[in-house]
């Protein structure tokens, strides 16, 4: 009688197989995940740009020999602690979306005069968003309002003498809910009959600051990874200084003031109208000495563009307070 002759796999195979299976189960899992997901079946939240350095993990691994117990060994540690880290992400981001649903407001903000203001001094501190700055007439230093999703704003002033100062400063972070339009919105009307200092810090914001009728005669905006819309006006002569770093800066100028723009850039693109170069990387308008207001503009840039156009201050753009 003859017995049959039972062939075991080779032992390579035997491991090659169970690392196989880490990697098909936990592509099995991503995939019910991403389809939980879109289907809105559970509000689960998965962010690529956290994620996809998992993926050059795991295509590592595909290409890895799987040869001895300590080869596929070592595969399938580093696949659970990839599993442990996608998991982790998806719970943490699960967090974020309930702080984002509680902490979405709308927060006003209005800081008062001093009986003795003859001149303020403002600060604003921002994170990512969008900020808008504007002019008002009202009996307040300072109207507006923030409409953001996970930031939260505090407001610090003193008073030294005529002068008040006011900081306003954003804290938190930005974040966006599946399903939902949750965004940072930055409101600032400042009145426009005091003189006053701006500052402006912002980094991963979309700035729109129109300064156009607003007595500000020392304006310092430094900004990262953002973009600056900048409209200054004719009612004093003004003194600016902005650091971008790559950004992109658009600068209204009225045509009634006499304009000298000096530039230290590293990669960057210009675009100056009505400017001449009058010494070493100092423009000024043609008729600068002529002018009775003027406006001296130091920047220092970055991988950033620029670009100055012209306006006539008798058509000023209206900006309401939203």
């Amino acid at each position: 009688m003859k017995q049959g002759i039972f062939k075991s796999k080779p032992r390579e195979a035997y491991e090659y197989n169970i690392n196989r299976a880490f990697l098909g189960i936990f592509a099995v899992i991503i995939g019910l995940v991403f389809l939980i997901n879109n289907l809105n079946i559970y509000p689960l939240r998965i962010d690529f740009s956290v994620l996809w350095p998992l993926f050059i993990v795991f295509v590592g691994l595909s290409l890895f020999k799987k040869k001895n117990i300590i080869s596929t060994t070592v595969g399938s540690i580093i696949t659970i602690i990839c599993v442990s880290l996608f998991f982790y992400s998806v719970a943490l981001y699960a967090t974020n979306t309930v702080d984002v649903v509680y902490q979405n407001n709308i927060t006003p903000i209005v800081v008062s005069k001093d009986i003795n203001l003859e001149k303020a001094e403002i600060e604003l501190d921002v994170g990512p968003g969008e900020i808008n700055v504007y002019g008002i007439d009202s009996d307040n230093l300072i109207e507006g309002r923030l409409m953001t999703s996970m930031m939260r704003s505090e407001v610090g002033q003193s008073i030294n003498g005529p002068v008040q100062k006011v900081n306003i400063s954003l804290q938190g972070k930005n974040e966006m809910a599946r399903g939902a339009d949750l965004k940072n919105q930055f409101n600032i009307g400042i009145d426009k009959k005091v003189p006053l200092d701006f500052v402006l810090n912002s980094g991963g914001s979309n700035n729109n600051i129109d300064l156009s009728e607003i007595r500000a005669e020392n304006i310092k905006i430094s900004t990262g990874a953002s973009n600056l819309s900048l409209k200054l006006g004719d009612n004093v002569d003004s003194s600016v200084t902005i650091e971008a770093g790559a950004s992109s800066v658009n600068i209204s100028l009225p045509e009634t003031t006499g304009v000298q723009i000096k530039i230290e850039s590293g990669f960057s693109s210009q675009e100056l109208p009505g400017f001449s170069l009058v010494g070493d990387n100092v423009y000024q308008s043609l008729d600068y000495n002529s002018k009775d207001k003027k406006i001296n503009i130091d920047i220092t840039m970055g991988m950033a563009s620029l670009k100055v156009d012209w306006f006539s201050p008798l058509v000023k753009k209206e900006i309401s307070p939203i």
